[in-house]
This record gives structure tokens, C-alpha cells and sequence, in this order.
């Protein structure tokens, strides 16, 4: 069996805590949601979905502008469920919550994250993979100030949920997914309107249980020095 998407919600606020739905389609084995927060310095404390904590498995963020930070939970509870976000501090953020099907256990095999500088377009991020099996789902972040900056996936990838936030520095995010390939595969986007940077966060979302692959290797594309912490 493959890992395949099954549902994405999203939501913006400006606050230091907030929550909305996620309904499944079908019955999830892996939960996936990205925080990306318009300011750096802003962490984020906790991310519980049905009310279960989360675990973060990445943190990509560059200089002042942006951060992302992705939590997975395994053998989620079924039907819809409150994703609830809580940050150190008031910050313009949006979530994007992700829930797949025929995902085996732990935290993904591969995965890959780095720093977007404003001038860096288009973007791209290498993320290793076992197979076509597995999933990659790509979390892109892009700011600008007091207006959307517009972002376009790769050929290969589908965009699974984009969303704006709310009012000042703006915070544009995106989910896409792409099938897995045997040596890795490449996630792209083309930022139609480019600002003051961003983050990018990939993860391959395998079939059998695996250990978490922190190296980053493989980038591509004009990007900044990956910052993690």
C-alpha cells in the first residue's frame, strides 16, 4: 500500500493562540501540521491535535523574517478534530494541517529544510525517499511585506492547501505533495512575487516505521545557508 494524502486545513491569526478543524477523509494513519510564523524570534510553544500533543520533527527559519515548524502524530483519532496552536508570543502565523493514509510509524525517514533569502527564486528542496510508495509533502513559506506574495509549485508536486495571513507582514504559505522515487525527488516552487524571505520544509512520509534523517544535503536551487535549530 502506498502513503496517499487524504485532507488539509489551514487557518491565519495574528494571535499567540488559536485553533480550527481538520475533518479526514478517510481513516488517517500520520497527522502532519506546519506552523509558519512571520517573525524568527517567535517559537512555537505546542501543537496538539484532538487534544493529544504533537511532536515537532523540524524548525527552519532565516535571520528575523520567517519560521517554520512541522509536528507529526501517529495513529491520529479518527473523524474531525481541533488543531490547537499556541506561540511564545502574538505573531502573524498560518497553520496547514495534513492527514494521510498508509503511513507506517515514527517520525519521517527523510526530510530537509532551509532558509529562503529574498532574492532567492524559484526554490528548491531535495528530499530523499525510499520509493513511489512514499509521500513528500512540501511546507513553503514566503513573506512580504503588507501584500500576498504568490507562490507556484513544480510539475510533479499538487497544491494541497495556500493561504495568506491576516494583515500586516503578511505570512503566504503552501502545502503540496509529490510521490516519493526511489534516489529522492525535488520539491520547486517559483515565487511569482518575491519579498523578504521565507522558509521551506520537506518530509517523506514512508510506508514502514523509520528513523529520523536529519542531514542536510541535497539542496538546490539559489538558497541561504540552512538554519536549524
Amino acid at each position: 500500500m502506498a502513503v496517499a494524502f487524504d485532507a488539509a486545513a489551514s487557518a491565519a491569526s495574528a494571535l499567540a493562540s488559536y485553533s480550527f478543524t481538520h475533518t479526514p477523509v478517510g481513516t488517517p494513519t500520520t497527522a502532519i501540521v506546519g506552523v509558519n510564523v512571520a517573525a524568527a524570534g517567535t517559537t512555537v510553544t505546542s501543537v496538539t491535535y484532538g487534544g493529544t500533543a504533537m511532536t515537532q520533527v523540524r524548525n527552519a527559519f532565516v535571520s528575523a523574517v520567517a519560521r517554520t515548524v512541522v509536528f507529526i502524530l501517529d495513529s491520529p483519532a479518527s473523524g474531525a478534530q481541533t488543531v490547537a496552536v499556541t506561540l511564545a508570543g502574538a505573531a502573524e502565523s498560518v497553520t496547514i494541517s495534513c492527514t494521510v493514509t498508509g503511513s507506517g510509524t515514527g517520525q519521517p525517514t527523510f526530510s530537509n529544510e532551509l532558509g529562503i533569502p529574498a532574492s532567492a527564486n524559484p526554490v528548491a528542496c531535495y528530499c530523499g525517499s525510499d520509493g513511489t510508495n512514499d509521500l513528500i509533502l512540501g511546507f513553503v513559506h514566503s513573506e512580504r511585506d503588507n501584500a500576498d506574495a504568490n507562490i507556484a509549485p513544480g510539475a510533479s508536486q499538487t497544491q494541497r492547501q495556500s493561504l495568506s495571513g491576516p494583515t500586516l507582514n503578511r505570512p503566504h504559505c503552501e502545502l503540496t505533495t509529490q510521490a516519493g522515487a526511489v534516489n529522492g525527488a525535488e520539491a520547486q516552487w517559483t515565487l511569482t512575487t518575491t519579498g523578504r524571505g521565507g522558509a521551506v520544509v520537506t518530509l517523506n512520509i514512508g510506508t514502514a516505521t523509520g528513523g529520523f534523517g536529519a542531514s542536510l544535503v541535497g539542496i538546490a536551487g539559489t538558497v541561504s545557508t540552512p538554519w536549524n535549530e
